[in-house]
């Protein structure tokens, strides 16, 4: 009989994949009064191409944007972005997302399906933000690489192909669990631990759930939001758990579907008012 297929990712150079990426924020805000809620939503649909493939295991991963929607609704502000309604305005803060479209970036990932160096990454944004009017082009850039390192990036990976189990350890069995680390952000970077089980395997497919938590972390030094009534704010996050399930194609060893809730609680303080002289 031949040899199960190992948990690990096979991909030869060359292979492209499809991507669809949703990504949901919702943000409740307790301030004295009644709660306050935001929500925005972001879809992406990528096209992920194996590049090229060294000796040691490293593979060259390219990551193009194909189409983008974004709708944004907090207190104050709705605004849907479509390039479909090509005749719609689009708000300042959406214009890096129609950079997004046709652009791209490389990424090598190791053979522990961790990404070790990304390529051409401030060229991407440089680009995502090009039609941005240039006094607002800085602070445009800035908070987008935040939301574009967070979000965009390590999530394809580390979310699907960065849930397997590295080359070197153990090929687990069903009720075997493992544990994978990563960081999120840079204004305020939050690590966050989770714990793979792998419920179900079959030819075909492997099943994995996720359960974890987000560490408690505070900004260094007061954070800049990019306008003058924001500067200074200083930023704690208290954690929160995290959980998930994702689905791996045995023959590819690419998720099919993988989907990962994070729940944290933040706290934000004004900048401290010197006393009065």
């Amino acid at each position: 009989a031949a040899a199960p297929r190992p948990l690990q990712l096979r991909l030869a150079p060359g292979q492209e994949f499809r991507v669809r990426k949703v990504v949901e924020q919702t943000l409740t805000q307790q301030a004295g009064g009644e709660p306050t809620v935001g929500r925005t939503r972001l879809e992406l649909w990528l096209a992920v191409r194996v590049e090229e493939g060294a000796s040691d295991g490293h593979q060259r991963l390219r990551i193009e944007y194909r189409r983008v929607r974004y709708l944004h609704d907090v207190p104050g502000e709705w605004f849907e972005f479509d390039p479909a309604n090509a005749g719609a305005p689009v708000p300042l803060v959406a214009l890096p997302y129609r950079g997004l479209v046709g652009n791209g970036f490389s990424l090598w990932i190791d053979p522990d399906h961790r990404i070790h160096e990304v390529i051409g990454f401030r060229e991407f944004l440089e680009r995502c933000v090009r039609d941005v009017p240039g006094p607002q082009r800085a602070a445009v850039l800035a908070q987008f690489a935040e939301l574009a390192d967070s979000a965009e990036i390590a999530n394809i990976i580390d979310d699907g192909i960065g849930l397997l189990p590295g080359v070197s350890a153990k090929q687990p069995e069903v009720g075997d669990s493992w544990t994978r680390e990563r960081r999120l952000g840079r204004a305020l970077p939050l690590h966050v631990t989770s714990r793979c089980t792998l419920t179900e395997l079959t030819d075909e497919a492997a099943e994995i759930s996720l359960a974890g938590h987000v560490a408690p972390a505070t900004t260094l030094e007061p954070v800049g939001l990019g306008s003058d009534e924001r500067a200074g704010l200083r930023v704690s996050a208290r954690g929160g758990p995290s959980s998930g399930h994702c689905t791996i194609d045995r023959r590819t060893g690419l998720p099919l579907r993988s989907t990962i809730e994070r729940h944290v609680e933040m706290l934000v303080e004004p900048p401290a008012v010197p006393p009065f002289v």
